[in-house]
């Protein structure tokens, strides 16, 4: 029997939207934070929105290539 393994590489698109559209989003995930306290980074949801939150708010800021940690929240390089 023969095992065969693929691998995929994700390649990073870029994308444009209209920054309404971002806003919206810097909202939900600003209210879903504020619901959770995601802040606090407890649980998997919690790290994803803060990391989702912050990599729209760099966004919307023009800091698109900013990296942030899934563990701590915070810029790294």
């Amino acid at each position: 029997m023969k095992f065969f393994i693929v691998l995929h590489i994700n390649k990073m698109k870029e994308i444009t939207i209209y920054k309404f559209q971002l806003d919206t989003i810097i909202e939900a995930l600003r209210i879903t934070s504020n619901i959770h306290d995601s802040s606090k980074g407890v649980t998997c949801h919690d790290r994803q929105v803060r990391q989702a939150l912050k990599y729209a708010e760099n966004a919307a800021k023009g800091q698109k290539d900013i990296k942030i940690s899934y563990a701590t929240g915070l810029k790294y390089e």
